[in-house]
Formats: structure tokens, C-alpha cells, sequence
């Protein structure tokens, strides 16, 4: 056989594998899986099983603590059908979002929301209006918290557990407030929310190792791309999210080396893939990703 002639073949295929490659990739960036913030873990998850990431992959008033999230108490009745008034307050400055208090209010509001995970909250909020009607208080679990805002609007809250409701209470009264940099610092990197179960225990799986832990290839074959675990169980699929280019949350390259092996061909491709948010957590894997057929004369 002419061997100028096979290496010939060899780079024509390799050439229309790249581009197709291309294709898939340029396809792959417009049918995202997972949307950032924190969503059902793909169309085909259980309504009862979510996951959100945590720390700082999320903006604020993102994913778990995004503003239609927290539950409106009126004298400590929950009405639902205020629920969705919050997120109707938001407003965007200069392209930073905060939740204006801005209406008459006849008695005192208070917003809640269960915390999932081991962490602090922090936020920024000021009253805009020159008269001052009442004293914004925070409490958690019913209870006054331990830290309150500071006369600048800062706020850093207690340690939380999972389980524990963080509440905001502002006074009635007709007082204009801004509530804004909202942030939940934790060691988690994610959590797995159940809403079905009563207990908090078992209604908030928090994940503590980086994303790129998650990060395999599901099978050994030629051809298989890798995978994000969303949950960490590899025995659950519908989680899964396949990293064919960049996402939000991991920077994904590789690279196409022809290697020839025993007369044969062979195309081999190394991923690079690191997390966004954590640069220095990555990893290099090499694949045997397709044989390489030979035109004979």
C-alpha cells in the first residue's frame, strides 16, 4: 500500500471529523441542559428533586435565594398569594439588582426563607427616604437574631444551619428601602433540595467537594464525551449534563492528535476542562476517540 497516499486519507478524514466536531460543538452551546442559578436538574427531572449551586458560581438574587423564593408573613400567617410580590419589586441600576420597599406598608412585612446549607448571609439595605418610620429587625427561627444591620445597611448574619428560617422584617409605615448585594458565603459548592420531605435533614442534601469531582466519562468506549454530575451519584442519569463545550460553570478545549498504533490510525483527543469559579480545580483526561479508516489503492 502507498503509505503517502493512506496519511493522505487519514488527514482528509480527520479534517471532516474536526469540522463536524465544530458543528456539534456550536450546537451543544445553544442547547444548554442546566441554566445558571439553580433549576430542575433537566427536563426530565422529578418535580421533587432540585438542585442549586452555592458560593460563587451564583450572582445575586440568583438560583436558591432568588427573590421568588421568599415566603411573605403577615403577623405570622404566610399569605401565598403574595408570594410573587418580591420579585416584582426588583429593580436594576447600572445593571445591579436590588428589591425596592417603596409602598405604603399597614403593618409590618416580613419576608422568610429557609436557609439550605451551613453558611452566612449578607446583604446591603438603606431606607431612601428622608423620614424614618420603624427599625428594620432580622430574625431567625422566630427569634431575634444575635447580629442586626449596622448603621451603614451592612449586614452579616449569624452562623446558619440548614433548616433555619432567616426572616427581614420591615416596619409599616411608609419609610422607601433598598435591599441589595445579596450573598450566601458557604464551604458548599451545591445542594440537592427535596421539598417533599419534612425534615431538613432530609430535605437538603448540601454537596461539599468542587464541581470537577463530578466531572467523568460515563463509559470507556471511542466517542463518549464527559459528563457533569449534577447530584454525584453516577447511578442517576437524568442529572446529568454533557460537557461538549463550555458552560457556565466549567471552561471546556480539547484537542486532536492522529496516532497510529499497530498499522492502524487512530484519533486521539485530551479534554482540558476547569471550573469557573475555582480556577485551580481541573483535570486533563486523554481519550482514544475514533479509529481512522484506511483507503487502500
Amino acid at each position: 500500500m502507498n503509505n503517502s497516499f493512506a496519511r493522505l486519507a487519514v488527514r482528509i478524514f480527520s479534517g471532516h471529523l474536526l469540522f463536524f466536531g465544530t458543528m456539534a460543538v456550536l450546537c451543544a452551546q445553544a442547547t444548554e441542559l442546566a441554566p445558571k442559578g439553580g433549576v430542575p436538574m433537566t427536563g426530565r427531572a422529578p418535580q421533587d428533586y432540585l438542585y442549586f449551586d452555592l458560593g460563587c458560581n451564583v450572582d445575586e438574587w440568583e438560583g436558591y435565594f432568588a427573590p421568588d423564593r421568599w415566603q411573605k408573613v403577615y403577623e405570622g400567617h404566610q399569605d401565598e398569594g403574595e408570594r410573587l410580590l418580591l420579585s416584582e419589586r426588583v429593580q436594576q441600576t447600572e445593571n445591579i439588582a436590588s428589591i425596592l420597599f417603596e409602598t405604603i406598608r399597614p403593618e409590618r412585612e416580613t419576608w422568610s426563607i429557609e436557609i439550605p446549607a451551613a453558611g452566612y448571609l449578607a446583604f446591603h439595605l438603606r431606607a431612601t427616604s428622608p423620614t424614618i418610620s420603624g427599625e428594620i429587625t432580622v430574625s431567625v427561627n422566630g427569634e431575634a437574631a444575635t447580629h442586626q444591620l449596622r448603621a451603614d445597611g451592612a449586614y452579616y448574619s449569624p452562623f446558619l444551619q440548614a433548616g433555619d428560617v432567616f426572616s427581614l422584617n420591615i416596619p409599616a409605615g411608609s419609610t422607601a428601602y433598598r435591599w441589595s448585594q445579596l450573598r450566601f458565603h458557604t464551604n458548599f459548592t451545591g445542594v440537592i433540595v427535596r421539598p417533599g420531605e419534612s425534615a431538613p435533614a432530609f430535605r437538603y442534601t448540601p454537596i461539599l467537594e468542587g464541581r470537577i469531582q463530578r466531572v467523568y466519562f460515563p463509559k470507556s468506549g471511542p466517542g463518549v464525551w464527559p459528563v457533569f454530575d449534577q447530584d454525584g451519584d453516577p447511578l442517576t442519569t437524568y442529572d446529568q449534563q454533557e460537557l461538549r463545550a463550555s458552560t457556565d460553570r466549567f471552561e471546556v478545549e480539547y484537542e486532536d492528535e492522529v496516532i497510529k498504533k499497530e498499522d492502524n490510525y487512530y484519533l486521539e483527543r485530551t479534554f482540558t476542562i476547569r471550573e469557573k469559579c475555582r480556577r485551580g480545580n481541573w483535570l486533563r483526561r486523554s481519550r482514544m476517540w475514533a479509529i481512522l479508516p484506511l483507503i487502500r489503492e
